[in-house]
């Protein structure tokens, strides 16, 4: 009768471990969709999560969505005003302290940023690339990231490229490479997993429905977290975001996997206790 009960018991501790996963499984620190008809500026655009984060400020006018619920990179205003200009420029917004990434909270993260399908057959000459991923201390200083590029040279087919970097001491990276075809029919969703508790980070990609494909896996520098979410657009002296057929982002969402809480401690514990008590007691000398 005993046993019959704690094994009751240690049914209802795992189906209350099953509980906490689902609802514990990932907590989302921003959301942006770009579902807005009327074209939202990205300095207006929406945190879905409701945890009220940004783009705010000036550097960002001009990023608009389409009319059809994309953010997309095209010349609404004059270049040379450092948005659309001839020289690399680079944004960022800070986490606050509950959400940044570090070894000590929110260890594991994943940054999700899902692209449009695309049609680059008919380019008109200028390039196209930016990058999004983790900055720490600083918008320019980079933890991990990864660069989506439509390259003009040495590149016949127009693919599209992708590729990695970390930056700091013992950090690794990849570089660029043609992973995509110029006309896509469906839309392309990269992932960052980024992991502070063993410096680790991995790009990988998905298209429509596919499997997810693993691009690259390296190391992130111990001492640059993600504190920061960073963007860079243009460079190398090049109007890099003045390609009217160029990307258009449908939503970007930044998810941490938390900590074990205290209950979920609480029922480990218990779990170990009521086995324990199933153990069968070992026979008192000299009575086998």
């Amino acid at each position: 009768m005993r046993h019959s009960l704690h094994f009751l018991v240690l049914i209802s501790l795992i189906e209350s471990i099953g509980n906490l996963s689902g609802a514990e499984a990932a907590i989302t620190i921003f959301d942006f969709q770009f579902d807005d008809p009327s074209g939202t500026n990205l300095v207006s655009a929406a945190d879905g999560s409701g945890n009220g984060y940004s783009f705010a400020g000036s550097d960002y006018a001009g990023l608009e969505t389409n009319g059809s619920g994309l953010l997309v990179f095209q010349p609404v205003v004059s270049v040379g005003n450092g948005l659309f200009g001839a020289t690399r420029a680079t944004r960022s917004f800070e986490l606050s302290a509950a959400d940044q990434i570090t070894s000590s909270q929110n260890a594991q993260a994943r940054f999700a940023m899902v692209i449009a399908p695309w049609n680059f057959s008919s380019p008109n000459g200028n390039d196209v690339s930016f990058q999004f991923g983790f900055g720490s201390g600083s918008a320019t200083n980079v933890a991990a990231q990864f660069t989506l590029s439509r390259p003009i040279n040495d590149n016949p087919s127009n693919q599209v490229f992708l590729g990695t970097s970390a930056l700091g001491t013992g950090a690794t990276s990849k570089p660029a490479e043609a992973v995509f075809d110029a006309v896509l029919s469906e839309s392309v969703t990269i992932f960052i997993d980024l992991d502070k508790a063993q410096d680790l980070y991995s790009v990988s990609y998905q298209v429509g429905g596919g499997s997810e494909q693993v691009f690259f896996s390296g190391t992130t520098d111990s001492a640059r977290d993600g504190r920061f979410i960073r963007f860079t657009h243009g460079g190398s002296g090049e109007n890099r975001l003045v390609e009217p057929n160029s990307f258009a982002i449908d939503r970007i969402t930044l998810t941490a996997v938390p900590e074990p809480t205290s209950a979920a401690l609480l029922i480990f514990a218990g779990i170990a206790c009521v086995c324990h008590r199933l153990r069968p007691s070992s026979p008192a000398s000299g009575t086998e």
